[in-house]
């Protein structure tokens, strides 16, 4: 792997970053899915990206393409659409559609050092359009996840598009398979507005990794994670970004510094 070669400057690239969303794509034919994706700079004037519903691989060149030669994308926000669709084209299920927005929402923390490889994302979060806590909404369309019908239509909007495109798109359709295959139940809607939501009840909500180095250390300790992208793979990308092998003088050094644990 290469820092140079990430969709945007200093970013690696896992060795088998197509490999896995051929993966994810072949799992979901398997499961009877088909996976297609739209997306748009929400804050930047004329920033439709794609015209129309495009494959995984399709989607992926596009967004590699333009986080790599526009300056001004990697920090701007994203809407990314899924069309999850079934066997015959039609749109999927609400119960196929619900345990892959369930999937979303118990793996994407786990995900953050891949979907947001920058340092200077993490400040940005519950602002310019990103989103900070880990919600879905049938209403709110500025929440992380949308869905207003539960069958086939999903709609994430993420901090930033900086990621390899490739492993981010993998990951996402993993983790919303996985939700799938263990039949996740959907947590409950936050249908109002996080301005109606008191501040003393921000804190019973999941939030995303405060900066890199905790989404570096999340990522490490995936075992999600691990076992798609492979642990040689996994351990050289997060030295790569900066965080330091474990010192095995001190192996509880990451629960005890981030989680408080005893």
């Amino acid at each position: 792997m290469s820092p140079s070669n990430g969709a945007a400057a200093g970013i690696p690239l896992l060795p088998n970053n197509k490999m896995l969303l051929e993966n994810a794509v072949s799992l979901a034919e398997k499961l009877g899915v088909s996976i297609f994706f739209w997306a748009e700079f929400p804050t930047l004037p004329s920033s439709e990206l794609f015209d129309g519903y495009l494959d995984p691989f399709e989607a992926a060149e596009l967004l590699y393409a333009a986080v790599s030669n526009h300056p001004d994308i990697p920090t701007a926000p994203l809407m990314l659409a899924l069309s999850l669709r079934d066997k015959n084209g039609l749109p999927s299920s609400a119960e196929c559609t619900e345990s892959f927005i369930a999937g979303l929402d118990s793996k994407i923390s786990e995900l953050s050092a891949f979907l947001f490889p920058l340092t200077e994302t993490y400040s940005r979060f519950g602002e310019f359009g990103a989103p900070k806590y880990i919600t879905w909404s049938e209403k709110d369309t500025s929440q992380l996840i949308y869905s207003p019908k539960k069958r086939g239509d999903i709609t994430l909007n993420l901090a930033a598009p900086a990621a390899d495109p490739f492993t981010a798109l993998a990951l996402l359709i993993e983790a919303g398979l996985d939700g799938i295959t263990r039949r996740l139940p959907l947590p409950a809607p936050l249908n109002g507005s996080f301005a109606d939501v008191k501040e003393e009840e921000l804190k019973f909500f999941r939030s995303f990794s405060p900066n890199l180095d905790h989404a570096l250390y999340a990522a490490r300790f995936s075992g999600f994670i691990r076992k798609l992208v492979g642990s040689e793979a996994l351990d050289a990308y997060i030295l790569e970004m900066g965080l330091p092998a474990p010192d095995p003088e001190a192996p509880n050094h990451f629960t005890k510094k981030y989680f408080s644990v005893p």
